[in-house]
C-alpha cells in the first residue's frame, strides 16, 4: 500500500500519495514553473514531498522557479538538507521537471515566417507574393486564401497551413514536418527581383527519408526575414542534432 503524506491546512492542503509523485508533478507547465516564487515551490514541491521544514532556508535564499532545477546535491547540502533520503527525494521530483524543460526546449519555436508575408516586413515584402494577382486576392479577398506559417524549433522544419477563414470551420489544419535528423543539405540565396530593386531571400533545404535513403524531398521557403544569422543558428542546431543521433546510434 502506497504510504499517504498528509499535508498539513495551509495554501496545498491534501493527501498525496507516494505513487501520485510523479502525475503530481508532471502537471505542472514549464511555464509555470519559471513563474514561481519561494512561496509556489514551497507549497507545490517542499509540502507535497514532507520537506516543508526547509522552507525558511528556502525563503532565506531567494529560491525560485528560475533557479529550481539548477539545484545540485551539494547546494542542497547548503541549504542545511543533509538527510540524503530527503535530497535523493527532492532530485527526483525536479528530475521530472527538468525532463519536462527539455522537452519543451527542443519543442519551442525559434524561428517563424508567415506566408504571405505581413506588409511591415522588411527587405521588400511585396516581393514575394507570386505575381500581382496573388497580391491582389490576399489584399481584397483574404477570407477565402489560406495563410501559411513557416516554423523551426530545435527538432525540425514544419510547413503549417491555416485554411481559409470561409472554410476554417468545416476544414483542419495542416502540419508537415521535417526531421532535422533527416536534413542532407540547406543553402541560403539571395535572388534579384522587381527589376534588381530588391533580392528574394530564400532558404533551400535537402531532406532524406527515414525509411529510404534514395529519395530526397526538397523544401524551399522565401520570406523577408531569412538572414545569415537564422541560416547559421540551424546549422548549429542541425549539428547537435547530428551528434546527439551518431551518439544515440553508437
Amino acid at each position: 500500500m502506497a504510504k499517504v503524506v498528509t499535508i498539513q491546512p495551509g495554501s496545498f492542503s491534501y493527501q498525496l500519495a507516494d505513487s501520485e509523485v510523479q502525475e503530481h508533478f508532471e502537471k505542472f507547465t514549464i511555464e509555470e514553473l519559471e513563474g514561481w516564487g519561494t512561496q509556489d515551490i514551497i507549497d507545490k514541491v517542499l509540502t507535497p514531498l514532507e520537506l516543508q521544514r526547509y522552507s525558511m532556508q528556502f525563503l532565506e535564499h531567494k529560491i525560485e522557479g528560475r533557479v529550481l532545477l539548477k539545484l545540485t546535491d551539494v547546494e542542497l547540502k547548503e541549504l542545511q538538507m543533509l538527510s540524503l533520503g530527503d535530497r535523493k527525494k527532492f532530485l527526483g521530483a525536479t528530475a521530472i521537471l527538468a525532463k519536462k524543460k527539455r522537452a519543451f526546449d527542443l519543442e519551442a519555436i525559434i524561428w517563424s515566417g508567415r506566408y504571405p508575408p505581413q506588409s511591415n516586413e522588411p527587405n521588400c515584402p511585396l516581393a514575394y507574393y507570386n505575381g500581382p494577382l496573388e497580391f491582389c486576392r490576399y489584399k481584397c479577398c483574404w477570407c477565402f486564401m489560406p495563410v501559411y506559417w513557416y516554423k523551426f524549433s530545435r527538432t525540425g522544419f514544419s510547413l503549417e497551413k491555416q485554411p481559409a477563414p470561409v472554410v476554417a470551420c468545416c476544414t483542419e489544419r495542416t502540419i508537415d514536418f521535417k526531421d532535422f535528423r533527416f536534413l542532407k543539405d540547406l543553402e541560403r540565396q539571395y535572388n534579384p527581383c522587381c527589376l534588381c530593386w530588391c533580392r528574394l531571400r530564400t532558404l533551400e533545404m535537402r531532406f532524406g527519408e527515414a525509411d529510404n535513403d534514395t529519395q530526397d524531398s526538397k523544401v524551399v521557403i522565401t520570406h523577408p526575414r531569412i538572414t545569415k544569422a537564422m541560416e547559421s543558428q540551424i546549422i548549429q542546431i542541425w549539428g547537435e542534432t547530428r551528434l546527439v543521433a551518431s551518439r544515440l546510434g553508437a
